[in-house]
């Protein structure tokens, strides 16, 4: 018996994993791996122009359901990914991206 919520979270980022690599990123799924967030994108040195930094770095938390990440989950979230120089992304249902470094009080 295949586990529903399971199948319809994978599918959802599966397809923030192809948006972002339209957009040029390079994209993992760490599916399976029971860490904080459940994609890492890094848009190459080649894309960002040589103004920028060697690469640009997401950690992506997908949130597809009907349960929202709690207030305190989601600057749990936002700080991990900070403090490993990574931008963080909320991707939520209907494919609305939440940039958390933008946001005061998450």
């Amino acid at each position: 018996m295949t586990n529903r919520a399971y199948v319809n979270g994978a599918n959802f980022e599966r397809r923030i994993k192809a948006k972002l690599e339209a957009d040029g990123y390079t994209c993992f799924r760490t599916a399976g791996s029971h860490t904080p967030c459940d994609l890492v994108a890094v848009l190459p040195a080649a894309v960002l122009g040589s103004a920028m930094p060697a690469s640009h770095v997401l950690f992506v938390q997908a949130k597809g359901g009907q349960k929202s990440m709690t207030r305190k989950a989601v600057a749990e979230f936002r700080d991990y990914a900070l403090a490993h120089g990574a931008r963080p992304l909320l991707v939520e249902r209907g494919m609305k991206y939440r940039w958390l470094d933008e946001e005061a009080d998450a």
